[in-house]
């Protein structure tokens, strides 16, 4: 399922490219992360505590999961 995260702590395309290579590791697939609206796209089966999780531990906030069409 395609998911639309918001993150919060991403300051700059460093942090961007530890977002997506988080969640590339995690499995998720076709991982878009922006910087200017603070926000990954991504398409994986994970539930949000998983999520959460993982970016908690590369220094980010999970603030919200959207489940997109």
């Amino acid at each position: 399922m395609k998911q639309l995260l918001t993150i919060r702590g991403m300051n700059c395309h460093h942090c961007t490219a530890a977002v997506k290579e988080a969640l590339e590791e995690a499995g998720a697939v076709n991982v878009a992360v922006s910087l200017e609206d603070s926000t990954a796209c991504c398409c994986s089966d994970m539930e949000e505590d998983t999520l959460r999780s993982i970016l908690r531990e590369e220094g980010f906030t999970l603030e919200k999961v959207e489940m997109l069409p």
